[in-house]
C-alpha cells in the first residue's frame, strides 16, 4: 500500500496501540523480494533505474515539487538483483566537495559486506558500500534545537553533510526526504560518493524546506527497493495508524536499518507518566497525567515503539538525538 497522487494517508496522532504486544502484523521480507513492490527500470531498459529520469535546469539545483512515486511503474513481481549504474549526477557542479573528506569510522571488518570503513550518522557507525538516508522534512522539523544549528532540520542537514563527507568515491549514496510524500534527490539511482556528486547533492539538500505532514512509508519502501547496505531513517514525529502498520511490517535481512528520533522536551511529571506507560501501568499513568496529557504521552510512546521495532526487526539500532 503506497500513497498515490490522489490517495494520501491522513495523519492521526491518537492511536490505541500503547505497549508492545503479540501482533498478527504480516512482515514484508524485502531481502527475498517476493511480496515487495518493485519499480521497473526507466532509463531505456537498463537494470539500474529506480526513479524517472530527472533533467534539471542550470544554473539552479532543482527541488522536486511533486513526488516521483506517482510516475513509477510498480508491480507485484519481484525484480532480480538490481545492478546499479554509478556515474556523475544529471548536472555536475564544480570539481570538488569543498567540505573536506575523512577516513570514516571502523576497521574494515564486518558482516561479509564489502566496503571497509563504517560511516557515521549522528554517531551511529555502519559498514557497507551503499547508504540511503531517509530523512524527515515535515513542518515539525523546524522545531528549535539547542545547538549552533538552531533547528532540528538544520541539525540533521549538518550531520548529513558530515556523514557524506566521509564516504569514499567507491561507495554510493542516495537521499530521500519525506513529509506527506517522498522527496527524492534528483537522480535515477544511487550515485558514487565522488566529490563532485557530494557537492552537487548537498547543494540540493540546502534548498529542501521543512513543510507538510509526516508519512515516511513511500520513502522507506523506495529506499528498500534500492537494496542498500544501510538505511539511516530519521524522524521527529508520529505517524498515522496505516503508516504505523506499514512501518511495523517491514522485516528483511538484506539492509541494516538504523532509526533516529529527536528527544522530546518533557516535564518531570510527563517523564514519570511515560515510564508508567512503558510498564503497562495505564491506570496509574492516566491518574498521574490526566486524560489530555495521557493521550499526548501515548502518541510519544507509540512513535518510540514503532522506531525501536523497525531497527530491531532489521538488524539496526535505535538512537535518541538530544
Amino acid at each position: 500500500m503506497l500513497p498515490s497522487e490522489n490517495r494520501s494517508l491522513e495523519i492521526n496522532l491518537v492511536t490505541d496501540w500503547v505497549a508492545p504486544e503479540e501482533t498478527s502484523t504480516q512482515f514484508v521480507d524485502f531481502s527475498a523480494g517476493g511480496s515487495a513492490a518493485a519499480p521497473s527500470p526507466v532509463d531505456g531498459g537498463s537494470t539500474g533505474g529506480f526513479l524517472p529520469e530527472y533533467h534539471s535546469p542550470e544554473p539552479d539545483v532543482p527541488i522536486p515539487s511533486q513526488t516521483t512515486l506517482a510516475s513509477l511503474n510498480w508491480n507485484t513481481t519481484a525484480d532480480s538483483d538490481l545492478s546499479r549504474t554509478v556515474g556523475a549526477p544529471t548536472n555536475p557542479r564544480g570539481s570538488g566537495m569543498g567540505r573536506g573528506q575523512g577516513r570514516g569510522i571502523g576497521n574494515g571488518k564486518g558482516n561479509s559486506r564489502e566496503g571497509g570503513d563504517g560511516k557515521s550518522f549522528f554517531g551511529m557507525a555502519s559498514e557497507g558500500k551503499s547508504f540511503v538516508y531517509v530523512l524527515d522534512s515535515s513542518l515539525s522539523m523546524n522545531h528549535p534545537h539547542d545547538s549552533d544549528a538552531k533547528t532540528r532540520f538544520r541539525k540533521m542537514k549538518m550531520e548529513l553533510m558530515n556523514s557524506l563527507s566521509h564516504l569514499r568515491p567507491d561507495q554510493e549514496f542516495f537521499i530521500l526526504f519525506f513529509n506527506h510524500e517522498a522527496v527524492p534527490m534528483p537522480a535515477e539511482r544511487m550515485v558514487s560518493a565522488a566529490p563532485e556528486n557530494k557537492q552537487y547533492y548537498l547543494d540540493w539538500v540546502e534548498q529542501v524546506p521543512a513543510k507538510g505532514d509526516t508519512d515516511p512509508t513511500a520513502a522507506l519502501l523506495m529506499a528498500l527497493r534500492m537494496r542498500p547496505d544501510v538505511i539511516y531513517f530519521l524522524t521527529d514525529g508520529c505517524f498515522s495508524g496505516p503508516a504505523n502498520d506499514i512501518v511495523k511490517g517491514i522485516q528483511q535481512s538484506r539492509t541494516t536499518i538504523h532509526t533516529f528520533v529527536f528527544e522530546n522536551w518533557l516535564t518531570e511529571k510527563q517523564h514519570a507518566g511515560l515510564e508508567l506507560m512503558r510498564q503497562k501501568k495505564v491506570s496509574a499513568a492516566m491518574t498521574k497525567l490526566g486524560e489530555a496529557t495521557y493521550l499526548r504521552m501515548r502518541e510519544i510512546l507509540v512513535a518510540e515503539q514503532v522506531m525501536q521495532g523497525l531497527s530491531q526487526n532489521n538488524g539496526g539500532k535505535y538512537h535518541v538525538i538530544p
